[in-house]
């Protein structure tokens, strides 16, 4: 009986780290999908979100599993050991993660805004003309590669935002 005990114990023990762990990659992939820069790292981050979402739907981990995946994140935090800090509002965002909802539209402005800002820079600093008229040509085609992603089909307004600066890197071609 007594290595049954055993047994037992092992087993809540690995139940309760997984848990947490299911907590920890569920918080790591929503602030990878909240901090996106650009077009490929947000649809892969929306995936990983997602599958996240699932995993925590799929083991429900209770409150010990959350406070102990809070408690790691601001000692990893304030060790220097991760960048971003967990604020109230971001726990109180994974407490609710069945009910929260993220604004998927507001990060893809986002990205776009960053996108179009970069470039710009990036063309602006090309001293010459064949370098950034070989980068407007990878910017046209890239633009036409990311205006058929099915994140940007969702929303008519980022998607002709896409082609307008589509098409002004083609004007700039010219």
């Amino acid at each position: 009986m007594w290595n049954r005990e055993l047994l037992y114990k092992k087993e809540d023990r690995r139940n309760r780290k997984h848990n947490i762990w299911v907590v920890l990659r569920y918080i790591a992939a929503y602030n990878d999908l909240v901090d996106s820069s650009e077009f490929y790292s947000f649809q892969n981050n929306l995936t990983e979100y997602e599958n996240a979402r699932e995993e925590l739907g799929k083991y429900s981990p209770n409150d010990y599993s959350f406070r102990v995946a809070f408690r790691f994140c601001r000692i990893e935090y304030y060790s220097g050991a991760c960048d971003k800090e967990l604020t109230d509002k971001d726990i109180r965002d994974v407490l609710n993660w069945h009910t929260n909802t993220i604004d998927k539209y507001k990060i893809a402005e986002s990205v776009l805004n960053s996108y179009k800002d970069y470039w710009d820079g990036v063309l602006a600093s090309y001293k010459r003309p064949s370098a950034r008229i070989k980068r407007l040509h990878y910017l046209v085609e890239n633009l036409e590669d990311v205006s058929k992603l099915p994140f940007i089909q969702e929303y008519p307004d980022i998607l002709s935002r896409v082609k307008d600066l589509r098409g002004l890197y083609i004007s700039q071609l010219q």
